[in-house]
């Protein structure tokens, strides 16, 4: 996780809401915590200690709490394709090695500040993780914009990796080569997404996500233009417009083994019975040219799609709507039967343009 210190008067709100999720998280397994160095001790006051798990807190700097995007994609490889040169995750027997590929984070096209977040996901694995291996991208993108089955198979959205303010004159076909090359993946299906939807360009992770191999959950919007800000702007139609591509793609592809995807859908909350910020806090988001919050307080990435897998656990936001906060849970609880489902408040995380998968980074054991 990554601590946020940039926000000016919102900051103590973002604090908030990490602080709440990086307790929910040590509930199941231990964190970390990247802090600007000279905010260390305003992280380890307000965070406090870990529940079942250690949180531990590295001087690190960073520019923003969206640790999803800037740390390294991590991957195992059998260690022999280290010795030999090779890249890819996939295949291969006896002891595995644990690898960072560095997708070379630019601010999600320049739009967001990252001086210092893009070489965040380096130091952390020279510095504290016993020089853990490193392979740098040769493209850009962000860990929000790729999801990953687990067994070969990828899902992404265009318009967050084929696209110019990342990929200057790459292919859909070469950044899928070099998906192939380095991670070792079989498939890539792909979404269309939507450029401009807001900074991240549309990740994935705000839209669908694989509950299990052969298996999508979906974002799926209000059927009703019901009262809410959100759903008068064109940011409403085009998350229907989403769905439906996105809807389209699932129904007619496979996996990387052939398999037909189940589709199960998500039904989102009626904006006008989120949560909403006060009207001062609405224009404080602006100066920061975040596109999810609406003039009215309400608005932001509500999805339940940013929920965060972790050891026997899921964790998933909630968002004030109750019904649909009840429905969204018992649909995350009925795909994981042996897993702890736990709802954490980020009200602030949501309207600033994420949520807790987008402000977390899993690493696998090996």
């Amino acid at each position: 996780m990554s601590w946020p210190t940039h926000w000016e008067t919102l900051t103590p709100k973002f604090q908030g809401d990490v602080a709440r999720v990086a307790q929910a998280v040590s509930q199941f397994e231990p964190v970390q915590m990247l802090v600007p160095p000279k905010h260390m001790e305003e992280a380890r006051a307000t965070v406090g200690e870990g529940k079942a798990h250690e949180i531990e807190f590295l001087p690190i700097p960073v520019n923003d709490l969206w640790a999803r995007d800037f740390i390294p994609l991590f991957m195992t490889r059998p260690k022999a394709a280290s010795e030999e040169g090779k890249e890819g995750g996939e295949g291969g027997g006896g002891e595995r090695e644990l690898v960072g590929v560095d997708y070379n984070f630019n601010g999600y096209g320049q739009k967001a500040p990252y001086n210092l977040s893009t070489h965040a996901g380096a130091r952390l694995l020279q510095d504290y993780w016993d020089n853990t291996a490193r392979l740098v991208s040769q493209m850009v993108a962000e860990g929000g914009a790729i999801e990953s089955d687990g067994q070969g198979t990828l899902m992404m959205t265009e318009s967050s990796i084929v696209n110019e303010n990342r990929n200057p004159n790459k292919t859909r076909a070469e950044l899928e080569e070099t998906f192939e090359k380095e991670l070792g993946v079989k498939k890539v299906i792909w979404l269309k997404g939507l450029k401009g939807y807001d900074v991240t360009d549309s990740h994935v992770d705000a839209l669908a996500r694989f509950v299990a191999p052969g298996v999508v959950m979906i974002s799926k919007p209000p059927a009703e233009n019901v009262t809410g800000g959100l759903l008068h702007s064109g940011r409403f139609q085009a998350w229907r417009e989403q769905y439906a591509q996105a809807i389209q793609v699932l129904s007619t592809t496979t996996d990387a083994h052939g398999r037909t995807i189940k589709i199960i859908d998500m039904p989102e909350p009626t904006p006008a019975k989120t949560r909403r910020i006060p009207a001062e806090e609405v224009a404080a988001f602006e100066k920061f040219g975040v596109q999810e919050c609406e003039k009215d307080g309400s608005g932001g990435i509500n999805t339940y799609m940013n929920f965060l897998m972790v050891n026997g656990g899921v964790l998933m936001p909630e968002f004030g709507d109750v019904e649909a906060d009840r429905v969204a849970r018992e649909i995350v609880e009925k795909q994981f039967p042996d897993r702890e489902v736990v709802s954490v408040r980020i009200d602030y995380l949501v309207k600033g343009g994420g949520g807790i998968h987008c402000s977390t980074h899993d690493v696998p054991i090996v």
